[in-house]
């Protein structure tokens, strides 16, 4: 894909919850309900074989589960009440549903200001479903061009079923990024973002967020399943910059590893979550941190690009 080095001094950088923007469904070229709606329940759904029972749905939020009793989401866009993990693609079929009671604003270390990213704790743990790992590399170069699955709200009636899903690929980190148009420019956190430029990237499925799919998630594919690497922030228009490319930014969820372990731990939990650290051959990936382990000593420290245009 394009990289926008430079895009976001220029662009108009959007809120996914501002109130200008429509609710309305993921963008995705070529969109197609028996490939891209989840619900659809076809054979033909571009995730089909991938577990995502983990990706959950509040009346108008998401959610999704890192530990048996947490979840991560945007803090623009934090929910609260009932929220329902489906355990197959099958809208009438089995799923879990749980309240969220707490939501913990998340602050990267480094940063001055309050991220986007809150983490929800639920009322119990959730069972039958299982939860995603975070994919954490140990530099900004390994996420580039990396292949997404990218998920937001479908046209549905029913929220709890109104997901569909694209993919893109990354283009760019951006550390500690801030922007006035963002939660009242209160908002600091590392972001990585992705264009909207078919026909070039992944080409018939490439999506673009849209309102309403803040604090919805983008995965990796690692060992043969989902990683979470990351969290619906906004949306960015880059006409001005480069012809026409449109794009969409998310919160790199690896920056906060520590700081998700600590404020879990002091919820009281013993839940942990767990890291993928390395995209190597599939027979060679390296899965650490087990669940209910609590791993701070020996990480790597990230490198991520040095750019001065986060706007």
């Amino acid at each position: 894909m394009r990289r926008c080095a430079f895009a976001l001094l220029v662009c108009s950088v959007i809120l996914l919850a501002d109130p200008s923007l429509a609710w309305s469904a993921l963008t995705i070229q070529n969109y197609n309900p028996s490939q891209h709606d989840r619900f659809a329940n076809n054979a033909n759904f571009i995730g089909s074989g991938f577990d995502w029972g983990g990706v959950g749905r509040t009346s108008g939020s998401w959610g999704t589960l890192i530990s048996p009793t947490f979840v991560l989401t945007a803090t623009h866009a934090a929910g609260s009440g009932p929220i329902r993990f489906y355990t197959s693609n099958d809208p009438n079929g089995g799923f879990v549903q749980r309240n969220i009671v707490q939501n913990i604003v998340l602050t990267q270390v480094g940063s001055d200001r309050p991220s986007d990213l809150t983490l929800s704790r639920l009322d119990s743990a959730v069972t039958g479903v299982d939860f995603f790992p975070i994919l954490d590399l140990p530099s900004s170069a390994q996420y580039i061009n990396q292949e997404l699955f990218v998920f937001g709200r479908s046209n549905t009636a029913d929220p709890f079923t109104s997901v569909r899903l694209g993919r893109n690929n990354i283009d760019q980190v951006l550390p500690l990024f801030s922007h006035p148009n963002l939660n009242g420019g209160n908002s600091k956190n590392d972001v990585f973002i992705y264009d909207f430029d078919n026909p070039g990237g992944v080409g018939a499925d490439e999506a673009r967020v849209e309102g309403g799919d803040s604090g919805a998630s983008s995965f990796v594919i690692a060992n043969g399943a989902p990683a979470l690497v990351g969290i619906h922030w906004f949306q960015y228009d880059a006409r001005d910059f480069s012809g026409g490319k449109l794009g969409s930014g998310d919160t790199l969820v690896s920056s906060f590893v520590d700081e998700i372990n600590a404020a879990i731990a002091a919820t009281g939990s013993l839940e942990r979550v767990q890291t993928i650290t390395a995209i190597p051959e599939p027979s060679a990936l390296i899965l650490v941190a087990a669940p209910f382990l609590f791993v701070l000593a020996g990480r790597q420290t990230r490198k991520l690009f040095s750019s001065s245009q986060a706007a």
